[in-house]
């Protein structure tokens, strides 16, 4: 009991009976608390009740925390592979098309030679700049939550 239960319940006992039933009757204490935690007073209760539950009321929040980490930290790296895994089907692909540009030029076909080397650098720099786009965009959309 805290220092102004103890006044009161003096001031309470100083009351003739008859005011006192009614005082009795009105007097309400309200307590108001928010957020994931009980205050440290009831937290003490919960110990006192079972002992260790107040630790793992405190250890709850903690662990999910912990688990909010470690999927974003998936998610990161899930999409950093995606991406370093296209990267490389882009490196091989454009390897090949100019592969296959070389001996279109070695067989005589210039023209079509330089329509394929041409057209791999331009789709390969198309995609690159698209993606620093929805990269520039995505990033802006987060910025903004």
């Amino acid at each position: 009991m805290d220092g102004d239960e103890e006044s009161l319940e003096r001031l309470v006992e100083l009351l003739p009976p008859e005011a006192r039933a009614e005082f009795i009757a009105v007097w309400t204490k309200t307590v108001s608390h928010s957020g994931w935690l009980p205050t440290p007073d009831y937290l003490d209760r919960y110990n006192k009740i079972l002992p260790g539950l107040a630790e793992r009321i405190v250890r709850v929040p903690e662990l999910e925390q912990e688990h909010r980490h470690r999927l974003m930290d998936k998610s990161i790296e899930r999409d950093f592979t995606i991406k370093r895994r296209g990267q490389d089907y882009a490196l091989i692909a454009m390897a090949l098309l100019l592969g296959f540009s070389a001996l279109l030029a070695i067989l005589g076909d210039t023209k079509a030679a330089a329509m394929v080397a041409v057209g791999t650098l331009v789709g390969i720099v198309g995609i690159f700049v698209s993606g620093k786009i929805a990269d520039y965009k995505t990033s802006a959309v987060k910025d903004d939550d």
